[in-house]
């Protein structure tokens, strides 16, 4: 028997399939026995809290703070023209990949695309290994690594440009990963708020 769509509690996330806080809420639904939940990729944090404030979710999450990056930006903006509730605090730990195209080389790549959050808990590393490559961030729900990733597959960049984020991505997108473990601290660890309406 199909379970009515009321049953369900609905998690609007920061990110898409594959990204980070696809794994953060993944592993905070498995911690609490949660089975009962429905995720929503929503991309940025705006549209997590917009759709917060609208019941069209009963939670939403979003990191708001690095180990190495410090706050992330996106959330700190959104923060104070919502009102919501913490509820959970989710700490992970974070290691970043490359990705192409399968078939492109690294000598190949001019562009890398990731959120500007990837960029500064990478920072030193891809000054030290990439100091040619074009760093850039996508707007909108582009910002978003998984959507960045989405893209990539779908051939809206051409040759030449990299995608950075999960190892979950490249499976998802069909990319293939040609560096690991770029973020700068081997403990890095990112924080995301899991909240409710008020």
């Amino acid at each position: 028997m199909k379970k009515e769509e009321s049953d369900y509690n609905y998690y609007g996330i920061q990110g898409g399939a594959g990204s980070f806080n696809d794994q953060a809420i993944s592993e905070y639904l498995s911690k609490n026995n949660i089975i009962n939940a429905k995720i929503k990729y929503l991309h940025t944090t705006k549209r997590v809290l917009d759709d917060l404030e609208k019941d069209k979710i009963n939670y939403g999450l979003f990191a708001v703070s690095n180990s190495k990056g410090g706050i992330v930006e996106e959330s700190i903006y959104e923060i104070g023209k919502h009102k919501f509730r913490v509820v959970g605090i989710v700490n992970i730990a974070i290691q970043h990949f490359m990705m192409v195209k399968s078939g492109t080389k690294i000598s190949q790549i001019k562009k890398i695309y990731a959120h500007p959050q990837v960029f500064c808990q990478c920072v030193q590393t891809l000054k030290k290994k990439y100091p040619n490559i074009e760093l850039l961030s996508g707007e909108g729900d582009v910002i978003d690594n998984a959507k960045t990733a989405e893209y990539l597959r779908d051939g809206k960049w051409g040759n030449g440009t990299a995608v950075m984020g999960s190892k979950k991505l490249a499976e998802i997108y069909n990319l293939e990963i040609v560096d690991s473990n770029l973020q700068d601290d081997p403990s890095n660890t990112t924080n995301f708020l899991l909240v409710e309406n008020l």
